[in-house]
């Protein structure tokens, strides 16, 4: 995708479909509160930036060995998802625990969040060259739009939190975030 208006769409419509990290960020935004989850944004960010660089370095320098090690990655991938589920089901990021969602949480699981994939090896335009950087408008467009996309999940879950859209106990977005991952794990074991 080279034009900047085709690449912003792609990747806002990417990042606003539900996935692992944005179930993680509406969960931190509707048990933690807004405040309290927006330093999450720059986990996510970075997350994506990261994989999809060191995704397009590899690629480059391994074309032919990436479809092997897939299966291993989506395995990897799903088994992380699935301990997060876990986690999230039995209340280890509750409120009244003395556990939150953290950056690290947000930035390990963006860095093995599927989108971040597609991101690199459909959306970003990128040629294999020893240059492993893609040009400066489509980092600032990807990053804003990571940022907005990510924020536009924390506040949702802020408003379900402060029952302004609707009273939504927060043991139910948590099982809901747990169960939804969990199917997001599935998902990448089917297609391995």
């Amino acid at each position: 995708m080279t034009d900047l208006p085709s690449f912003f769409f792609a990747v806002l419509l990417l990042l606003l479909v539900p996935g692992p990290t944005n179930t993680l960020l509406l969960t931190a935004g509707a048990t933690q509160g807004l405040r309290r989850a927006l330093p999450l944004l720059a986990a996510e960010a970075l997350g994506y930036l990261v994989t999809i660089h060191l995704l397009l370095v590899l690629t480059g320098l391994v074309i032919a060995q990436v479809a092997a090690i897939k299966p291993a990655i989506q395995i990897t991938c799903a088994l992380y998802l699935l301990y997060l589920a876990w986690e999230i089901w039995r209340g280890s990021f509750a409120p009244q625990s003395a556990r939150v969602i953290s950056f690290h949480t947000v930035l390990i699981t963006t860095l093995l969040n599927p989108k971040a994939f597609i991101l690199a090896f459909a959306i970003v335009p990128y040629t294999h060259t020893s240059d492993w950087r893609f040009d400066l408008p489509y980092f600032l467009i990807m990053q804003f739009t990571i940022v907005s996309a990510g924020f536009s999940w924390v506040a949702l879950g802020a408003l379900i939190r402060s029952g302004k859209i609707a009273h939504v106990p927060a043991a139910l977005i948590q099982r809901g975030g747990a169960i939804a991952l969990a199917l997001f794990a599935g998902l990448l074991i089917v297609r391995v």
